[in-house]
């Protein structure tokens, strides 16, 4: 992993698949960092999967980060998706009713009742 006053991302490829694994607090000093990353791996083609296992805190600028980077995605005609939100992003994505639209919900959010078994 990168190493980022506060935060820290790895990226792995795997086909047309880019994971950016995220981790830490995220806030606004990320969120153009965050973007720039999300547009590279977006414009190259890749489809563009975060995961935001280890992140223990976002702020509003990142869920618009993650929010044009859907619109990116869609410009560039490939997937952006994001997978594993740990507890406190879940919270975040859900009360602002961008789980289903950032992630392949129910089935990204292990533990929730509606998802498939």
């Amino acid at each position: 992993m990168d190493d980022l006053p506060g935060w820290r991302h790895a990226a792995s490829h795997d086909g047309g698949i880019c994971t950016i694994a995220l981790e830490g607090e995220l806030d606004i000093a990320a969120a153009p960092s965050l973007q720039a990353l999300f547009y590279e791996q977006l414009r190259a083609g890749k489809n563009v999967r975060v995961d935001l296992a280890a992140v223990t805190f976002l702020d509003s600028s990142i869920l618009g980060a993650l929010v044009n980077g859907l619109h990116n995605a869609e410009k560039f005609s490939v997937t952006f998706t994001v997978v594993n939100p740990s507890r406190m992003p879940l919270r975040l994505l859900t009360l602002t009713g961008l789980l289903e639209l950032l992630t392949d919900a129910p089935a990204a959010v292990p533990g929730r009742e509606d998802a498939p078994s």
